[in-house]
């Protein structure tokens, strides 16, 4: 079951219907019967993932919430990053052995695998990573930078 706990500490099942795919492609232009496009929309840009899960989230007594603003608030990074993860549960049970499921689940694995490789190349670069050689670097490339005392922004 997709279900994710808000920075308030709300429980939230996420589940999809029909209705709620012609709900969510109505309201927000979001086509959940494509999953791998719709979770590409909202992989990305917050608010939409926000918005997405807004239409879809019921609390343990099977309400949805009633205020977006209020169930905004409830969101902090890692409630963004478990409701990521609740929706991509949710579109692959709504798709469960079908193609589309399937497509979709190829598209999520060779995602997941992108995304290890480049976390691994990030830590690798971030091992070697030598702070005096990036401030040799900016000396020797700009002009007079390392004649002033401090750094100074939008100056």
């Amino acid at each position: 079951m997709a279900e994710f706990i808000d920075a308030n500490g709300k429980a939230w099942t996420v589940k999809i219907t029909g209705g709620d795919v012609a709900k969510v492609g109505s309201a927000l232009g979001i086509d959940l019967g494509n999953p791998s496009q719709a979770f590409a929309k909202v992989l990305g840009f917050t608010p939409a993932l926000i918005n997405v899960l807004f239409h879809l989230a019921r609390d343990p007594n099977d309400r949805r919430p009633t205020n977006p603003e209020r169930f905004a608030d409830g969101f902090g990074a890692a409630t963004i990053e478990a409701g990521t993860a609740a929706l991509e549960v949710a579109l692959t049970d709504f798709f469960q052995g079908t193609r589309i499921g399937a497509d979709f689940s190829r598209i999520l694995q060779a995602t997941k695998e992108i995304e290890t490789e480049r976390q691994s190349q990030a830590a690798e670069a971030w091992a070697k990573f030598d702070p005096r050689e990036l401030v040799k670097s900016l000396k020797n490339s700009s002009g007079n930078w390392a004649d002033k005392q401090e750094l100074t922004h939008g100056r």
